[in-house]
């Protein structure tokens, strides 16, 4: 699948099951203003869409290593954030937890086998990773503060639907050159899975956690990212783990 194919289909596949989540839960949507669907729509522009369009070209521009180490930054920026626009309060243990956090990813990053401290890589490639992190904090922040009025369901449904219209126009440049005869059962395997776990249980999972914590607390999970990734490797691909990378995900952890 080409990029934005995939992400688009992912992304219309999921929002059809956070509609029949809507139904289940709330017997539909509700009736909501026209300032609502623009904050909305402004969700939806944060994340899904700049995020991984910034993180989709960063990626490609920069390398593995500094793109780990600068994504690991989103919960600091979460909490400047927070503390901006959501009146939250910087306690020690934020503070801490962040640091820990931070720190352990670091480790996880630093301590593979493949790592080698490459500064490498085009400015514009670290600055896309950079507007990755802002508008995965943005997303945080605004699921936070809309999260006080609406429900999980609501607000997942339509950050996951107007985000498919967002990503229209790419998929139908991209589908141009799409093979479709060509997908295996193996691939449509992953396209479902990635739905299932990824666009619909992790959205939901998420922003459900928004509306019962702090912006600033459910943003050092992130971080957990790059741990349970290395986990997988391990189990499933057979990679062997450093101890620069146990003790990194025991920080993390912790």
């Amino acid at each position: 699948f080409p990029v934005f194919v995939l992400i688009f289909l992912r992304f219309i596949m999921a929002t059809g099951l956070f509609y029949l989540t809507l139904r289940w839960r709330e017997g539909g949507l509700p009736k909501l203003s026209r300032k609502v669907h623009l904050q909305m729509l402004g969700l939806a522009l944060f994340q899904p869409f700049l995020y991984f369009t910034f993180e989709t070209y960063g990626i490609s521009l920069t390398t593995a290593s500094k793109a780990s180490l600068i994504v690991a930054s989103i919960p600091m920026v979460v909490l400047l954030l927070s503390m901006l626009f959501l009146k939250e309060r910087a306690t020690g243990s934020k503070l801490m937890s962040i640091a820990l956090s931070m720190g352990g990813v670091t480790l996880v990053v630093a301590g593979a086998k493949e790592f080698s401290l490459d500064l490498s890589g085009s400015f514009m490639g670290d600055v896309l990773m950079l507007g990755a992190v802002l508008t995965a904090a943005g997303y945080m922040v605004l699921t936070r503060k809309l999260s006080q009025n609406h429900s999980a369901a609501v607000i997942s449904f339509l950050q996951m639907g107007y985000g498919t219209l967002l990503f229209f126009p790419f998929f139908l440049r991209d589908s141009m050159d799409m093979h479709w005869g060509g997908i295996t059962e193996g691939g449509f395997a992953a396209l479902i899975a990635l739905t299932l776990l990824a666009s619909y249980g992790a959205f939901m999972g998420y922003n459900y956690a928004l509306t019962k914590i702090e912006a600033s607390l459910a943003s050092v999970s992130i971080n957990m990212v790059p741990v349970v990734t290395v986990t997988a490797a391990w189990i499933i691909l057979g990679e062997r783990l450093t101890w620069m990378q146990l003790v990194g995900g025991a920080l993390v952890i912790v």
